[in-house]
């Protein structure tokens, strides 16, 4: 019984493939065309140039050649829901010259648009047999044209192989498919942290932007290197000390905080004084993070400032420059008599009777007290005009 519906290679088609084939050139093939044969089912024609009557020409959805029959060259289109109106009796193929390639009969199906009340979404297959499918190209733009549900299913089957099943992951869904965990080289699954996560720094947990910047904005002192002592003016309303609330671990240079409640708790132990007065050493152990077990000083306590030196972490004392000097009298001695005029600083405190031929003059000292000195501001130890802050130190 001879085929009812089939395809033809049109003459110009046959033309252009023989000459393709004796060239090593390709036919383009571009768009596929559906229409109506004007009511009534055609016979595919060599000679015919256009359709019968033409209700729709589109880009083409997808091209192959078939697996089980290397001569054919399977070409499909997708009709969506909002296109019909019309019965499909015939389609054809065109190059992109513009020129009818391939024509053929369909079996006759209604489709129906969405303004009647039913529509469907219709792939239409057009196969044409070739003598040499590597003279055919067909060209799709997947920017203008729909996928089949089967073509859908098919790449992402395979890009699932392909990938491991580590992207596709659609909306309200953990995964797609079952993929390994990303990591600084090799690329996989990442969850999303949630802003408290994201401020709490939690491990293969991925922050976007705004919950990074939430996480900045919640504990500004993230920024600070560790083993960079930095000043904090805590005693203003409104400015927070560090939060040791996340992963990040911050101590504070002050003495007494490392027991129960105190803000060092767990963060530094072993605290030792030595000396006292302006000489005070107070030292402490860490004992957390990439620093566990050196030694800090706890320079809020010490009143100690931060200077360039080549031995970091080592502390000195204050000192100032030596000056020296002598004072004397006549006949080299030490000071006689009335010499008892002093001001500022200075004074002559008698000490004994000389004994000389000076008669009954007074061996007196100089004496020398800065705090003696008009307006003098003095203490225990030498410093520079300052304001305190009170230092902290990121340790993790």
């Amino acid at each position: 019984m001879p085929a009812t519906y089939y395809t033809v290679l049109t003459e110009v088609g046959q033309s252009k493939l023989a000459n393709a084939v004796a060239l090593g050139q390709t036919i383009d093939i571009a768009e596929l065309a559906v229409g109506d044969g004007s009511g009534s089912l055609p016979t595919p024609e060599t000679d015919r140039t256009a359709l019968i009557n033409e209700v729709r020409r589109a880009a083409i959805n997808r091209s192959e050649v078939d697996d089980q029959n290397p001569n054919w060259v399977v070409v499909e289109q997708v009709l969506p829901p909002d296109v019909g109106g019309w019965t499909i009796r015939e389609v054809g193929i065109y190059d992109v010259d513009g020129d009818l390639i391939g024509y053929g009969n369909y079996p006759e199906t209604y489709k129906p648009v969405l303004a009647e009340g039913s529509s469907r979404t219709q792939t239409i297959r057009f196969v044409m047999e070739v003598s040499d499918t590597a003279a055919v190209t067909l060209k799709v733009d997947p920017s203008v044209v729909l996928a089949t549900r089967d073509y859908a299913d098919t790449a992402v089957e395979n890009h699932a192989a392909e990938t491991e099943g580590v992207h596709g992951i659609p909306a309200g869904k953990a995964v797609i498919h079952t993929g390994s965990v990303a990591t600084t080289t090799t690329a996989g699954i990442v969850e999303k942290a949630t802003p408290t996560e994201a401020k709490q720094g939690t491990a293969d947990k991925f922050p976007d932007a705004k919950e990074v910047l939430a996480a900045i904005q919640a504990n500004p002192y993230l920024a600070e290197a560790p083993g960079k002592p930095f000043p904090v003016f805590d005693h203003l309303t409104g400015v927070n000390p560090p939060s040791n609330a996340g992963t990040a671990k911050f101590i504070k240079l002050t003495a007494g905080e490392d027991g129960a409640g105190g803000y060092n708790e767990g963060l530094l132990i072993n605290e030792t004084v030595t000396g006292s007065g302006p000489t005070v050493e107070i030292t402490a152990e860490i004992a957390t993070g990439p620093s566990e077990g050196a030694i800090v000083h706890l320079i809020n306590s010490e009143k100690r400032y931060i200077a360039p030196g080549e031995s970091s972490g080592t502390a000195a004392n204050d000192q100032m420059q030596q000056i020296t000097g002598t004072a004397g009298g006549p006949s080299g001695a030490f000071l006689y008599g009335g010499m008892s005029q002093t001001q500022g600083a200075f004074s002559t405190p008698e000490i004994g009777t000389h004994n000389a031929d000076v008669g009954s003059s007074k061996t007196r000292l100089i004496e020398f007290d800065s705090a003696n000195s008009p307006n003098a501001r003095t203490g225990d130890h030498t410093n520079v005009k300052r304001i305190e802050a009170t230092h902290y130190m990121r340790i993790a």
